[in-house]
């Protein structure tokens, strides 16, 4: 997988290029949106990693915004921030954002996890938007087959040549081939004779010098044919065939595949198809589509050979029909009654041949259905073609939703409706489901945005197992917190179980909600700790994750079941425990989301505990910043303003803070040294640490000579630098007169 890696800092996107390049994936580097651009026009990028932020650029999201109205396309995406960046990150998870990544000293240690996390739901994606185009492309193959079979029904034996032509032509198209040819063999005299022949525009027809083949010079396809087997050459120039190879490299062939045409274990021919302007692959399930297309064509062949002898006996000729997989029906135009079923259809639906020549389409549907059974009828008897949804009835009294689609043809000499029945009941259902797991998925999100926009650090513990109750399906969900280093554990809420948790007192004689218990035995017992345990009964837990007080009330009150116990972690470390509770009979669904929920509250609950420290450390950093007795300020590298100045700047300098705050570097610097300052400053910028020596002036305009150590920093979200001031001018002056008398020494 190729990952493509946005960020301004050259420093940090080498680091994680070599993070990604060894975790395996290939990876490719961009500083600026523009160079983005141009990457993702030339390159296959399947992941990017954005830094929020770029200097001197638009933001992530103004860039994704633009695309997004532009149409172009946006691979799966991971956004970097920086410390605090939480609502910036949600914005980014609204506009499709994979996850996030806060820019600390943490980050190398989380990217891995995240980006084989990530890439792996990507490349699931890509699977699964792979099977569907293979589904769809199927579907589509069924349905020529589909219309080719109702075509050949009853065709007059005048019009069987255009129509296998056509066929051919029609089958080529989609598979993408440039020539395919219809061959039969003769055995008694050993050559295989072309049939029927369909070449692309612009490529020449080879039938008249194809005409016939000798059976010695097609090595072992003979033999193969002979067994059923399909020959198919992806790579002609590696074909270890060399009759066959030789003959049709001549012809520039750089892929070929001959389906077999079987009639009761008997090889009549082949039907083959030619790609010459690239090599072509196809899948198992073409293959057998091909099949099912050769069995058309035995159909067509045997109905040429044998339609006097039909004519003559009066047998209906079903082509296709009886053996097709899918069930097919004929019904009568004027009565809706079965005029004939296949073989399929009696499987399906579970009735004979002879009960289904009894009935009409009507009996197929439930009473409930009856109005719609009779619009729907109005429209197919007033098409062609058509294709329609519908529920019907099984003989075992079991409704399932199928498709229908619908041609009208001539039935021995009656009008009828031919139709095929696709059962999609399954695929309803599982739609159903995923339905609702988007449903679920869209509420995690909601509540996640809710946590992260959370300002107060008050955290609703109850919201969260009313959260896990409905995601879950368990009947009672519980939230344990670990503390004091994870030597006891303190249950912060309890849902679904009503006024028990306000009635604990009463109850129990004890508050349970922040009750503190001795440390969760699973840590003990367990080396490696599962996120998601599965016991079958809560006397499994008692003890560990619910206090056995708790847990005798539970089983003697509520009819319980199966317990799971999914763990709250962050970085291998254990935060908390859900303990789901369900009733008997009933299991956890959504596990997938249950454990993402749960992640995400650990995210939250270090949060938390971050921004309690952060702001702790920043008023000890405040503290020590204003009342160092060194001169110190904090300037924006853009603007080169003042944007914060200890009290030793201003008693040095003589300026008053709101002086300071409405001044630049500029007025500090005597005119004569702002050409050097203006070349220095542009050095400045981009170093982590620097150190100089100037000039300066104070208020009252003497110069002082100073030496600045600074810092790169980011203060209220704004790019700057923090100095450290050093008055040398004293030392400076002493310097000077020592070099003059040594001079003047020297001179005399």
């Amino acid at each position: 997988m190729k990952i493509l890696i946005i960020e301004d800092d050259a420093g940090i996107a080498e680091l994680v290029r070599f993070e990604l390049e060894d975790l395996g994936y290939e990876t490719v580097w961009a500083n600026t949106f523009v160079d983005a651009e141009r990457i993702l026009e030339e390159v296959d990028v399947k992941l990017m990693l954005i830094d929020y932020k770029l200097a001197g650029e638009e933001n992530a999201g103004d860039w994704l915004q633009r695309r997004i109205k532009s149409n172009l396309p946006i691979p799966a995406f991971i956004m970097s921030t920086g410390q605090g960046d939480e609502r910036v990150a949600v914005e980014m998870m609204k506009l499709g954002a994979r996850d996030y990544l806060v820019k600390d000293s943490m980050l190398m240690t989380r990217l891995p996890e995240v980006i084989k996390r990530v890439s792996n739901d990507v490349e699931n994606e890509m699977k699964l938007k792979q099977a569907d185009e293979l589904i769809q492309k199927q579907l589509k193959f069924t349905q020529l087959l589909m219309n080719i079979s109702t075509s050949f029904i009853n065709l007059p034996l005048s019009e069987v040549e255009n129509a296998v032509h056509d066929s051919l032509a029609n089958i080529s198209r989609f598979v993408n081939a440039d020539q395919s040819y219809i061959v039969y063999y003769d055995f008694k005299n050993q050559i295989a004779t072309l049939d029927y022949e369909w070449s692309k525009e612009g490529f020449t027809p080879r039938k008249e010098i194809y005409q016939t083949i000798p059976m010695e010079k097609m090595d072992n396809w003979i033999p193969r044919h002979l067994k059923g087997e399909v020959v198919y050459v992806y790579d002609v120039n590696k074909y270890d065939q060399q009759n066959v190879r030789d003959s049709v490299l001549k012809y520039g062939i750089k892929s070929v595949i001959a389906i077999p045409m079987m009639d009761n274990g008997k090889c009549l021919g082949y039907v083959s198809f030619d790609s010459i302007c690239e090599n072509h692959v196809y899948s198992e399930s073409e293959q057998q589509l091909f099949k099912v297309f050769s069995q058309l064509l035995i159909n067509i062949y045997k109905r040429r050979q044998y339609v006097e002898e039909i004519r003559q006996s009066g047998e209906k000729y079903r082509l296709l029909f009886e053996h097709n997989p899918e069930p097919m029906a004929i019904f009568d135009y004027d009565t809706l009654k079965f005029l004939e079923v296949n073989d399929a259809a009696i499987t399906h639906y579970g009735y004979s041949r002879e009960e289904f020549l009894t009935m009409s389409i009507k009996d197929m549907r439930p009473v409930e259905d009856e109005t719609l059974l009779k619009n729907n009828i109005g429209k197919l008897l007033k098409s062609n073609q058509f294709r329609l949804t519908a529920r019907h009835l099984k003989k075992n009294g079991e409704i399932i939703q199928v498709e229908l689609t619908s041609s009208q043809i001539n039935w021995n000499g009656k009008k009828a409706i031919h139709i095929l029945v696709n059962d999609v009941t399954e695929k309803n259902i599982a739609q159903d489901k995923l339905q609702e797991k988007r449903d679920i998925l869209k509420k995690v999100l909601d509540e996640s945005t809710s946590f992260i926009q959370l300002q107060s650090g008050d955290i609703n513990y109850d919201k969260i197992t009313d959260m896990m109750v409905e995601i879950s399906g368990a009947y009672i969900v519980a939230f344990n917190q670990y503390v004091n280093n994870g030597a006891e554990y303190m249950t912060k809420s309890v849902s679904g179980i009503g006024d028990f948790v306000r009635n604990s007192i009463n109850i129990l004689g004890f508050n349970l909600i922040e009750k503190k218990w001795k440390a969760d035995p699973f840590v003990n017992t367990f080396k490696e700790r599962t996120s998601i345990q599965v016991f079958s009964g809560i006397q499994d837990v008692v003890g560990k994750v619910l206090p056995k007080s708790v847990t005798q009330i539970i089983e003697s009150t509520f009819n319980s079941g199966q317990v799971v116990v999914v763990s709250t972690c962050y970085n291998n470390q254990v935060l908390g425990d859900f303990v789901l509770i369900f009733n008997k009979g009933r299991e956890l669904k959504n596990s997938e989301i249950v454990k993402l929920f749960s992640n995400q509250v650990g995210l939250f609950l270090v949060r938390i505990e971050t921004e309690k420290a952060m702001r702790e450390s920043e008023e000890k950093y405040r503290y020590l910043f204003e009342n160092n007795p060194q001169p110190m300020w904090i300037y924006d590298v853009d603007s080169l303003s003042f944007l914060e100045v200890n009290n030793a700047a201003i008693n040095h300098y003589g300026f008053s803070r709101k002086e300071f705050l409405s001044m630049t570097l500029f007025d500090i610097c005597p005119p004569d040294d702002i050409p050097e300052f203006v070349k220095s400053i542009a050095n400045i910028k981009d170093k982590k640490d620097h150190f100089t020596r100037r000039r300066h002036l104070t208020k009252n305009e003497e110069i002082i000579y100073v030496e600045l150590t600074s810092t790169p920093i980011l203060y209220d979200s704004r790019n700057a630098r923090h100095v450290l001031v050093n008055d040398v001018t004293k030392r400076k002056k002493m310097e000077d007169e020592l070099n003059r008398k040594m001079s003047e020494l020297l001179d005399n």
